[in-house]
């Protein structure tokens, strides 16, 4: 009998921690689902550009059917820095295949600022004696479980994407991370030029007036690309600001993300250099700005104590 009870005593713990670590990992994976605009849909099928394009068109039907937004790198919504990525993939092995659905997000890293792309949620299922037909409609039913799984999180009768939390950082405001910026290419007309020696000039040149009006001392860089071209006699140059962040799966490949871009037009290459340099400044100025006014920004004031004469602690646990 005593035996029984503690049998009995034993399942029950266990199948409460199983409970809770249910709850947690529900828990966690709704925190996933919430505050965003909408889904980047990325899709490969085993290396086949037609079945990929299919895939998409389906895989993106299936989420507008499910209230979730479909989201374009050409359109208003899109946001580098912000957009979370569904990865769609079907890869071929020597006798099976593996369909995947995978939810990512750009993520900061605290200990140096670089990004990295951090997974949210994912599924995968492992298809043996396949047709291609077969392996396309097993990705739909793990994107069908993303949908439930979405459509869970965020209950009919609230926003389509939840509620979207306050944003930390803006794209612009990723540039009060970066320390110094260094140009690493220099294009005319969308074509890298055949002159080397005029390349290397150039790039000298945007680089003297980064440093002067841009860099200060500090170990996070940040890369500058520019393309210029002649229109009413001046130089137009349109720059672009990219952070450098490590792809999944593959620490080893150099992957650069679009912060911000703008245009600088002077009556020569080097002045156009110039304005480009202090607009640049001024951006990240900005940026600072705005990181450190949110950052300081006054929290809701605790109630006060019964016996408290004065005010509450500035750092008080209010989690009791």
């Amino acid at each position: 009998m005593r035996i029984t009870t503690l049998l009995l005593g034993a399942t029950c713990c266990v199948l409460s921690a199983s409970a809770q670590e249910k709850d947690w990992r529900e828990i966690i994976e709704c925190d996933a689902f919430r505050g965003h605009a909408g889904v980047l849909v990325l899709t490969a099928f085993a290396e086949d550009d037609a079945a990929s394009e299919s895939l998409c068109a389906r895989v993106e039907l299936r989420l507008r059917q499910s209230r979730i937004a479909v989201l374009k790198p050409t359109g208003k919504e899109y946001d580098a820095a912000h957009c979370p990525r569904l990865y769609v993939t079907v890869n071929r092995l020597q006798n099976a295949a593996v369909a995947s659905v995978e939810l990512t997000e750009y993520a900061i890293l605290p200990r140096n600022g670089h990004f990295t792309e951090a997974p949210l949620w994912k599924r995968s299922r492992i298809v043996v004696n396949y047709a291609a037909p077969e392996l396309q409609q097993v990705a739909i039913e793990l994107v069908e479980e993303f949908c439930n799984q979405y459509l869970k999180c965020n209950p009919k009768g609230s926003s389509p994407i939840g509620p979207r939390p306050p944003r930390i950082w803006m794209s612009t405001d990723l540039l009060a991370l970066y320390d110094t910026f260094a140009c690493v290419s220099v294009l005319q007309d969308g074509e890298y030029t055949a002159d080397e020696a005029q390349s290397l000039k150039q790039r000298t040149q945007f680089n003297r007036h980064l440093a002067s009006r841009c860099n200060r001392n500090g170990t996070r860089h940040a890369c500058v690309s520019c393309t210029y071209k002649y229109a009413h006699g001046n130089t137009v140059l349109d720059v672009t600001v990219s952070a450098e962040y490590s792809p999944r799966a593959d620490l080893t490949q150099t992957v650069y993300m679009p912060i911000c871009s703008f245009t600088a037009e002077g009556i020569d290459f080097d002045e156009a250099c110039k304005l480009a340099a202090r607009e640049l400044a001024h951006r990240r100025k900005l940026a600072i700005a705005n990181v450190t006014q949110r950052e300081r920004a006054p929290t809701a004031p605790s109630p006060k104590s019964a016996n408290s004469n004065g005010p509450p602690p500035a750092n008080r646990d209010l989690s009791d």
